[in-house]
């Protein structure tokens, strides 16, 4: 891996690693992103950094502040969806002379707005996005699997290693470990049944206002060799290219450019989305119009099987409306 980056490129794309092993290896993918929160909280310009814990007797992730990196949770990708801005807005106090903040595409330009007439820095990280699900949607995961979530002491969804899956810890000590991207979940995820209504219609791939971008490089000679991890990621600041050229030359992370087409080939998925969200519309506001029906939704999701039978019904809705990418 290169450890220099050219201080007079122009903003661009990468794909690089922590050199700290143990964050590289417990976060989502490379540990680009965690290693930024612990260098900007080392300087004289932050003091402040969003992270989540997971809240036993709730169930779900919640956020909090941060002042020290050791009170830093670095748990992977979290899949639930989290009001961040509504959190920011009832917890300003508790931020000193600057913050570094993670959230969804969807919300970087709310987060934009509420630190646009404060004096406080800010450090933004987003990431590509396939999509959040309610907390209810994970709750009938452990349903599903045959897990009581009171006896959940957590659940990490990705992390500890490259590309991980999820992982399940009961009270008494037991893990239960899924793959990424395997069934019940993607039955789950794909039926849409527990997915936001703003994630229903979202053709963000990620949000080129953060400072930094980040996402899984989805690449073959990844996919092929990596077990801990690279992130891909986009500079889209003169800000967040300061910041990565100093923790390079500095030797806390290693990168190697990328290009635009690495980059939407690695997320294709996401890149398709806008096209995908435009070519199903129709079954799109059907399927929104049906969750407003709880009896629908408490039916459509009563069993793994039920929910199959959904998705199964959704492709059908599909096909008689002539387009292409069902779930």
């Amino acid at each position: 891996m290169a450890k220099t980056l050219n201080k007079t490129a122009a903003f661009g794309y990468f794909v690089g690693r922590s050199e700290d092993k143990d964050i590289r290896i417990k976060s989502t993918s490379g540990g680009i992103g965690t290693s930024i929160v612990k260098y900007l909280l080392s300087t004289e310009e932050y003091d402040t950094a969003l992270s989540f814990e997971f809240d036993k007797k709730r169930c779900m992730y919640i956020p909090k502040f941060i002042h020290d990196f050791t009170e830093y949770n670095n748990c992977g990708s979290i899949y639930q969806e989290i009001d961040i801005p509504n959190f920011l807005r009832a917890h300003l106090n508790e931020i000193g002379k600057g913050v570094i903040l993670s959230a969804p595409p969807c919300q970087i330009p709310l987060i934009r707005k509420i630190f646009q007439p404060l004096q406080v820095n800010t450090f933004v990280i987003s990431f590509c996005c396939s999509g959040q699900t309610t907390i209810e949607g994970t709750w009938k995961y452990y349903d599903i699997i045959g897990v009581k979530k009171e006896k959940v002491r957590k659940i990490q969804y990705r992390g500890n290693g490259w590309p991980s899956g999820i992982q399940i810890e009961l009270d008494d000590g037991k893990i239960i470990y899924r793959d990424n991207w395997t069934k019940p979940w993607t039955d789950l995820f794909l039926s849409r049944l527990f997915s936001p209504k703003c994630c229903c219609l979202c053709k963000l791939v990620t949000s080129y206002n953060s400072d930094i971008s980040l996402a899984d490089p989805w690449l073959k000679k990844y996919r092929q060799n990596d077990t801990e991890g690279h992130t891909m990621y986009l500079v889209n600041t003169e800000k967040g290219k300061s910041v990565i050229v100093k923790m390079t030359n500095n030797g806390l992370i290693s990168s190697v450019p990328s290009s635009e087409g690495e980059f939407f080939q690695a997320q294709k998925e996401n890149v398709d989305k806008a096209r995908r969200i435009e070519e199903t519309k129709k079954m799109i506001n059907i399927h929104l119009k049906l969750k407003k029906n709880r009896l629908f939704v408490k039916l459509a999701s009563y069993s793994l099987f039920t929910i199959r039978i959904h998705n199964k019904i959704m492709n059908v809705i599909c096909r008689l409306f002539s387009v292409i990418g069902g779930n």
